[in-house]
């Protein structure tokens, strides 16, 4: 099988499972996955749910673990067309987010 394109990203998150919810840091995705680092402890084979901004709540298994880094394996595919546009929509945001700091920031 032919490794999967993986973007790199900087995503603040929160996964959520048994009903809990704790930050987390999206460093990686794929169409069927993602790389974050949490403090909290996740067991491989737990159903998690995965949110961040400008993208829709994504229901996963926890495929791997290597605290405080995890790896997820999505339930539902992303096709590459929409990963990609998610991603460029979701870095437009931090972008114009950052620039709007700095004109603040600015004087």
């Amino acid at each position: 099988a032919r490794r999967q394109l993986r973007l790199r990203v900087h995503f603040p998150a929160a996964v959520s499972a048994d009903g809990e919810a704790a930050g987390a840091l999206i460093t990686d995705l794929s169409q069927n996955g993602a790389r974050f680092e949490c403090e909290r402890h996740l067991a491989v084979g737990q159903r998690v749910k995965l949110e961040t901004e400008g993208f829709p709540p994504v229901i996963a298994r926890v495929a791997w673990r290597s605290s405080p880094e995890y790896g997820l394996a999505f339930e539902e595919v992303f096709t590459l067309e929409a990963l990609a546009r998610l991603v460029a929509e979701r870095q437009g945001v931090a972008s114009a987010q950052a620039t709007e700091m700095q004109a603040v920031a600015s004087p």
